[in-house]
């Protein structure tokens, strides 16, 4: 009469959700590693969103340990940083590059010119 039930880990040790967390915790580390990287920033934004939804899958399992808590904080990092290091490289190609490429245009235009005129 109102004994509670103690939640046990099963046989192998680790907490219902722990794997979920680690698999959350290797997507969070990768994504803040992928950032580093100009366009691979891409990967870093899916890893972060993947992150965290293995963190909550690992919330809704019932594990709140440690892991799930540095899972989180890292895929949240590793998005945000995905996505001001995609959105800042974007804008550089676009500001860098493309001046360069509308002149290589101009000069292979006036080089197409002279050839004509010989």
């Amino acid at each position: 009469m109102g004994k509670r039930e103690e939640r046990r880990p099963p046989e192998s040790g680790r907490e219902p959700g722990e794997n979920t967390a680690v698999a959350g915790l290797i997507m969070g580390i990768a994504a803040v590693v992928f950032w580093f990287f100009g366009y691979s920033a891409v990967a870093s934004v899916v890893l972060g969103i993947l992150g965290l939804v293995w963190t909550d899958k690992a919330k809704k399992e019932g594990y709140t340990g440690d892991k799930r808590t540095i899972a989180f904080v890292l895929s949240l990092v590793g998005l945000i940083g995905g996505l001001v290091v995609l959105i800042v490289t974007v804008i550089l190609i676009n500001v860098l590059a493309v001046p360069g490429i509308t002149a290589l245009r101009d000069m292979l235009g006036m080089i197409g010119e002279m050839a004509n005129d010989i």
